[in-house]
């Protein structure tokens, strides 16, 4: 991909165009505008750099599962909180802004409890603002692998043979509610 923006749309387009059109390359317009007058990068640039670290770090999968099923790319748009892939036998849900009011499973806590979560469970609601991204790597069916920024996923089996929804993977407006007595 040559002359890309450096732009938070484009930190997340990077992960598009490796993980389903296996783009060989990314490079970006005017790279030496990422710095500002005292050699420090700008805060607009850090999704770009952020991106390049993870698929940097990611380079052996990528090349070993380039052109295959096993990738998985998962990428937030402007205003989504979650999506949904099929991986194998599992339905996965793919959160992009925490665990979310409708999800009904087990949440870990991790070392940010007791802090203010709100920036963790933001949904971007403009292109300037820096969106979740990830490529999941299934090596085989018990081994997975996954680099991305704000993404957490949640497993179901499928093996349901009654056409049923697990509730976990409702949204709240979807699910019924006991309201009791009128």
């Amino acid at each position: 991909m040559p002359e890309s923006g450096l732009t938070n749309v484009n930190a997340t387009m990077m992960f598009e165009a490796v993980g389903k059109h296996r783009a060989i390359g990314y490079h970006v317009f005017a790279a030496e505008s990422s710095l500002d007058e005292e050699g420090n990068l700008r805060e607009s640039v850090r999704g770009i750099r952020n991106s390049f670290k993870m698929l940097g770090n990611v380079k052996d999968l990528l090349l070993k599962y380039a052109g295959t099923d096993r990738i998985y790319t998962l990428t937030q748009n402007v205003g989504q909180d979650a999506s949904r892939i099929r991986v194998g036998d599992w339905l996965c849900r793919v959160c992009y802004a925490g665990a979310g009011a409708d999800f009904s499973g087990w949440v870990a806590m991790d070392c940010r409890h007791a802090k203010d979560l709100i920036h963790v469970n933001h949904v971007p609601m403009s292109l300037d603002e820096e969106t979740a991204r990830g490529l999941l790597f299934r090596v085989s069916e018990k081994e997975y692998y996954l680099v991305g920024h704000k993404v957490r996923l949640y497993w179901q089996k499928m093996d349901r043979t009654d056409g049923s929804i697990p509730g976990n993977l409702l949204r709240g407006r979807g699910q019924t509610r006991d309201l009791g007595a009128v």
